[in-house]
């Protein structure tokens, strides 16, 4: 085994602070006991190629080293040097290895670590609300199994005009996590089940509107449902099926803010086959004039 401190690093006299240090960093990976296996040659070595790096690593000493062959007396831990300084010198490269220097070169028994903290994992559940449920807001019951067999129920709060898509995080409520570690979340995504005649077109929430044939032609005010309670809407004479009224304000709310709700008319025909009915029609159809589809393209 050499003696001569730059033959222990593999380095030249002439090397500079910064080709010592990555010298020493290499043997320090190659040597210590955690990444050797124990091997007590190995772990000799490993000491004295430390005392070599604090010694060359720290300007005054390497001086009295390349005057003298000697920087001074052995401490009472058996080294010349302060380890942490070198450590800290290193700049954490220590922490890289996953070794615990300290209790290494402390002269005692290696310190008991403690068990690693570890997060829970998120659960991820899909729950379907029906309609209203999701405009109104309100609890909903899940029911799911985190990291085992036993089925958890919960009671979740929906909030006001949640829409298909949606996320909600219940905190603490996924798998449990280990040595300490913080549980996971509940991660819920709502389906809303939708309703005939009831549609969200983009930030709007819109309702179908049936109106009898009489309504659509002559106008008529009828009473609505809306978020807000009951309103009376006017429909202007000569409506046609499609036609759209907004109801400001009336919509559901959605992040505290009321939505407005979009009306659509749609004139409905009587069901069924009637000869009164079909004789009153004979009456309207007089009243065309000319063909209701004289004025599509002539595409033929």
């Amino acid at each position: 085994m050499p003696s001569d401190y730059y033959e222990m690093l593999g380095v030249e006299r002439s090397a500079s602070d910064r080709e010592i240090k990555r010298a020493f960093r290499r043997l320090a990976k190659e040597l210590h006991p955690d990444c050797t296996g124990g091997c007590p040659n190995k772990a000799a070595r490993f000491k004295e190629v430390s005392e070599a790096y604090s010694t060359l690593s720290d300007p005054e000493k390497r001086s009295r080293y390349d005057q003298f062959g000697e920087v001074g007396e052995i401490g009472a831990d058996g080294f010349g040097f302060d380890f942490q300084s070198m450590m800290n010198d290193l700049g954490g490269a220590a922490a890289g290895f996953g070794i615990d220097f300290e209790s290494f070169f402390g002269g005692g028994e290696r310190a008991k670590r403690p068990p690693r903290q570890r997060r829970g994992r998120d659960v991820a559940l899909k729950v379907q609300v029906p309609m209203l449920d999701a405009l109104r807001g309100g609890e909903q019951k899940v029911s799911y199994q985190a990291g085992g067999t036993q089925v958890r129920d919960l009671r979740v709060r929906v909030p006001a005009g949640s829409r298909s898509g949606d996320q909600l995080r219940v905190p603490g409520r996924g798998t449990a996590g280990s040595g300490g570690g913080s549980a996971g979340d509940l991660k819920i995504e709502l389906e809303v089940v939708p309703l005939p005649g009831l549609r969200w077109e983009g930030e709007n929430l819109v309702m179908d509107l049936p109106l009898t044939c009489l309504e659509a032609y002559r106008g008529a005010t009828v009473e609505v449902g809306t978020m807000a309670g009951p309103v009376k809407l006017k429909v202007p004479a000569g409506a046609r099926t499609g036609r759209k009224l907004r109801l400001r304000g009336k919509g559901p709310v959605r992040r505290g803010t009321a939505l407005d709700l979009i009306v659509r008319l749609v004139v409905e025909l009587p069901e069924g086959s009637c000869d009164q009915v079909a004789a009153a029609f004979e009456q309207v159809e007089s009243a065309y004039g000319t063909s209701v589809r004289a004025k599509l393209p002539p595409l033929g």
